[in-house]
């Protein structure tokens, strides 16, 4: 008869090398889901003694369409105590980026406080409607003022406007 090839040799071999490659395939998936974990739990120690810096967040219910496009934006204030005098009245400003890198203000109030230091009236959101008449990108930003002077800036929140067509 013939002759006869042994092939339990190679099965053997190739069936230790997959099992030591899925051995190593779970090891580095284990721990790659355990290395985030560190570093995160190392954060929040380090940040438990230390006060958190108030911020604005800035959102826009649309952010393209054709223009006039009326836009609302709404901020929300984040780490500010809800009894900080400096943020009675608060100034809340809209402003849009110009290409040499400085604020233009769109809309807003500056603050004003008109009663007695009893009466704190303090929002942590507020809203603003704006609407853009000319085609272009544009970014805008929440500055809010406090009493006080200071200024925070919010994230920026581009805003796309193509021409619209006459209905």
């Amino acid at each position: 008869m013939g002759h006869q090839v042994s092939t339990s040799t190679p099965h053997r071999i190739r069936g230790i090398l997959r099992g030591i490659g899925l051995g190593l395939c779970g090891v580095f998936i284990v721990a790659w889901v355990q290395v985030p974990a560190g570093p995160r739990e190392e954060n929040a120690e380090k940040g438990k003694g230390k006060e958190k810096s108030v911020t604005v967040k800035l959102r826009a219910d649309v952010q393209a369409g054709f223009s006039p496009l009326t836009i609302t934006f709404t901020g929300r204030i984040k780490n500010m105590e809800l009894d900080d005098e400096q943020f009675c009245h608060m100034g809340t400003l809209l402003v849009r980026k110009l290409v040499t890198g400085s604020f233009e203000t769109i809309a807003g109030a500056d603050p004003a406080c008109l009663h007695g230091p009893e009466k704190l009236e303090i929002r942590p959101t507020f809203s603003i409607r704006h609407v853009v008449q000319n085609a272009g990108t544009y970014e805008f930003f929440a500055m809010v003022v406090t009493r006080d002077g200071r200024h925070i800036t919010s994230n920026g929140v581009p805003v796309r406007v193509v021409t619209g067509t006459e209905r």
